[in-house]
């Protein structure tokens, strides 16, 4: 499911990689997944420094995780899902799924997965890692988030998101959106979705509670990723095409500055003190570190090849 070059799907058995160090679960730790190495870099966001690397199981796109000591990994080539152990960094459990399971979200202990090519969305549940349910949503399914019992899901192929309600697992609504909508991030209160729409350059707001549009920004060329600061006052969207991360006003919903990272750009972090953002640039196989405050770029790490997504710790 790699937009440089699509594998053939099924790789056969996973076997186990060598572990490169022990991976501390504490805060301050940020991981960046590399798809292309497929290898975890270890971040000390207080010294800015890779600490380690470890191998992981092919192919690794989104992350998750799943309690404390526990990273859950999404492979779409290979068909299935890893879990990792934080504190040695061993793969200890690997879950296989028809299809190509990409965005990945905990809800109350459970793991929910979407599966782009099957166009539905797993539930797995967070301690036997059976999986409990699946309920079709539409095509090309790529990212989710969950809020007040319902999941909302980005059909990247059909311009919409789907909610569901996750008790039932079933479809409950949707509202249209821009044209390839990818990443979806809920604001601090619960109250919004924000939506990047890769072909139309924009960021689809929403009304969590009924899917009411409340407006469409225009933002850089190929959004591939948002987060949203703890307070909620800053909309981030990273463009792919741009190079470049969007700094959004929540509250006039008026872009303010834009900062020049590596190259096409995707997954974003934000730290929990809200003061930066970890940046993962695909093509430059590097990390970004952003300063909110300042809106400019504090310092880039080199990582794996392929880097695609961040994930605080």
């Amino acid at each position: 499911m790699r937009r440089r070059a699509l594998l053939a799907a099924g790789l056969g058995t996973l076997l186990p990689h060598p572990v490169l160090g022990g991976v501390p679960s504490s805060s301050g730790i940020l991981y960046a997944i590399s798809q292309d190495a497929a290898a975890i870099s270890v971040i000390d966001s207080r010294t800015r420094q890779v600490r380690q690397t470890f191998a992981t199981d092919p192919g690794p796109a989104r992350a998750v995780h799943l309690g404390e000591d526990r990273l859950v990994l999404s492979h779409p080539e290979a068909q299935a899902l890893s879990v990792l152990d934080l504190r040695d960094g061993r793969t200890i459990e690997r879950v296989r799924l028809k299809g190509e399971p990409f965005g990945l979200t905990v809800h109350d202990g459970d793991l929910f997965a979407t599966n782009w090519s099957e166009g539905t969305v797993v539930r797995i549940d967070g301690e036997a890692l059976t999986i409990e349910g699946e309920v079709a949503v539409g095509k090309s399914p790529s990212d989710l988030v969950a809020a007040h019992g319902q999941l909302y899901v980005t059909d990247r192929e059909m311009d919409r998101v789907c909610r569901i309600d996750i008790e039932r697992m079933v479809v409950t609504g949707s509202v249209a959106v821009g044209r390839a909508p990818f990443a979806i991030a809920l604001a601090p209160d619960g109250l919004r979705l924000y939506v990047a729409n890769v072909r139309s350059a924009s960021l689809s707001i929403i009304q969590a509670a009924d899917l009411k549009p409340v407006a469409t920004v225009a933002v850089g060329q190929m959004p591939y990723g948002v987060a949203v600061t703890p307070d909620g006052a800053l909309i981030l969207v990273v463009n792919q095409q741009s190079g470049n991360v969007s700094f959004i006003d929540a509250l006039s919903l008026t872009p303010h500055a834009n900062v020049k990272v590596g190259r096409y750009p995707e997954g974003i972090a934000i730290t929990a003190d809200g003061l930066t953002a970890w940046i993962a640039n695909w093509f430059s196989a590097d990390v970004s570190l952003v300063s909110i405050l300042e809106t400019r770029e504090l310092v880039r790490l080199k990582v794996g090849d392929g880097v695609r997504a961040v994930v605080a710790g």
